[in-house]
């Protein structure tokens, strides 16, 4: 006979997943370590904070 695959044998690994990606998602953004291109200001790694324009060029703070 074969086997029925029933909704819980999807889900539960699905939720599992999912708990996974939300705590590597969470130590990621808690690191400090990560940009992404709309953050627009980034921080070095002695807490300094700056923006790459267009051309490239490199402003620490504002200006």
């Amino acid at each position: 006979m074969k086997k029925e695959l029933k909704m819980k044998h999807i889900f539960i690994p699905v939720i599992v997943v999912v708990i996974v990606l939300g705590i590597v998602a969470a130590f990621l953004s808690s690191s400090g370590k990560v940009n992404t291109p709309t953050d627009g200001t980034f921080v070095d790694e002695n807490g300094s904070t700056y923006h790459v324009h267009d051309d490239g060029s490199v402003h620490y703070g504002e200006h």
